[in-house]
C-alpha cells in the first residue's frame, strides 16, 4: 500500500519524506518477514517503529502502546517549551501580574489542551495535568519565601523565586519558611489570584470540552467514524467471538460521563448518547457534570476511594 501511495504521488509532483515517514504495528512480537526494521519504497528506506514506539502526526503523538498516557506526556513536554520560549515575559515583574496571566491563559493553555475532548484520562494523569499548572502559575507569580517568626527576628520576606519545577535545595537556616509549608500558600496564592481573574483550572477546562464534545457526537450522522467508534461494541457487533482478557477493563472515553448519568437517576436515560441529542438540555448539565468529575478525583486523592467501598460494604450488610 505503501509502495501504492509513493507511486500516486510521484505522478503529482510528489513525494514521501524518508524521515516523516514510518509504519506504525499493533503486533507486540513480529516473526518472519514482520520482524525487520525497515522496509524499501521507492529505493528509500522506511522505518518500521516498535509496537511501544510512537511517532508525531498533526501534533499528536500516535502509538498503539498505552497512546493516551503517551499523548499527554507529550502535551506536557510540548507545554514547557512554549512556556520556556515565553518565560521572559511571563514571569518579568515590570508587566502586571493580571497580564502575564491573561497571556498564559491565551497561549499556553491552548498548547496543552490541544485535542483535550477526546483523551481517556486517569486520576494519575489528570493530577499530573493539575500540578503542571499550579508549576507554572507559581512560576509566574513569585511569591516570596517567608522567613518564620521568631523573638530574635521580625517577620520578614525575603525575595526568592519559585523553582518549584525543580528539586528544592537544602539550606540549613532554619529561619526560613519549611518548603512543603511554602509549596502550599504559593499554590494557593496562584489559586486565588486565577480565581479573581476568572481563569479556569485546566482539569475545569477539560471536563467542559469533554461534555461538548459529547453532544457534537450524539449529533453525528451515523456513518461518521467518530460516531461509529463511539458506539462499536465488537462483543455485539462482531461475528466472530471475541473474548478479553482476564484483567481489569481498560478506562474509556465515556466512563466519567456513564458515572455521571448512572448517579443521576432523574435524568431517566440508559444511554447518555440518547440525552446529548437534545444540545439545549445536555448543556445545562455541564456544570453539574464538571462538579461530579472533579471532586471525584478530589476524593480519590484523599482516599475517597476507600470510603465510598467501605459505605457500600455496609448498606449491603444493612439490607
Amino acid at each position: 500500500m505503501l509502495t501504492d501511495l509513493h507511486d500516486v504521488a510521484k505522478t503529482n509532483g510528489l513525494e514521501l519524506h524518508p524521515d516523516k515517514t514510518h509504519i506504525l504495528t499493533n503486533l507486540s512480537k513480529r516473526r518472519g518477514r514482520q520482524a525487520g526494521n525497515t522496509v524499501t519504497v521507492g529505493g528509500r528506506p522506511v522505518t518500521i517503529l516498535q509496537h511501544d514506539d510512537s511517532t508525531k502526526y498533526l501534533g499528536r503523538k500516535l502509538t498503539f502502546s498505552d497512546h493516551h498516557t503517551t499523548e499527554i506526556n507529550n502535551r506536557i513536554s510540548t507545554t514547557w517549551r512554549k512556556f520556556n520560549a515565553l518565560r521572559n515575559e511571563l514571569t518579568n515583574r515590570r508587566y502586571p501580574l493580571h497580564s502575564r496571566i491573561r497571556l498564559f491563559d491565551t497561549t499556553i493553555t491552548p498548547t496543552i489542551l490541544y485535542g483535550c475532548a477526546s483523551w481517556t484520562t486517569t486520576h494519575e494523569s489528570m493530577t499530573k495535568l493539575v500540578r503542571t499548572q499550579r508549576r507554572m502559575l507559581r512560576l509566574i507569580i513569585g511569591t516570596s519565601r517567608r522567613r518564620n517568626i521568631t523573638p530574635t527576628h521580625a517577620a520578614t520576606s525575603i525575595p526568592m523565586p519559585d523553582h518549584s519545577h525543580a528539586q528544592p535545595t537544602t539550606n540549613n537556616d532554619d529561619s526560613l519558611e519549611p518548603w512543603p509549608q511554602y509549596i502550599k500558600r504559593a499554590t494557593r496564592t496562584a489559586e486565588r489570584i486565577i480565581n479573581q481573574l476568572h481563569i479556569l483550572p485546566w482539569d475545569v477546562t477539560l471536563w467542559r470540552r469533554k461534555w461538548q464534545w459529547a453532544t457534537r457526537i450524539a449529533n453525528l450522522q451515523h456513518d461518521r467514524w467518530s460516531y461509529v467508534a463511539t458506539t462499536w461494541r465488537p462483543e455485539l457487533d462482531h461475528h466472530r467471538p471475541s473474548y478479553r482478557r482476564q484483567a481489569r477493563p481498560k478506562k474509556r472515553w465515556d466512563d466519567d460521563i456513564n458515572h455521571f448519568i448512572t448517579s443521576k437517576p432523574l435524568l431517566n436515560a440508559t444511554s447518555w448518547l440518547e440525552l446529548a441529542r437534545n444540545s439545549t438540555a445536555w448543556l445545562q448539565q455541564q456544570d453539574e457534570f464538571v462538579r461530579y468529575a472533579t471532586t471525584k478525583r478530589d476524593n480519590k486523592g484523599k482516599g475517597g476511594k476507600a470510603d465510598d467501598e467501605a459505605k457500600q460494604v455496609q448498606e449491603a450488610t444493612a439490607t
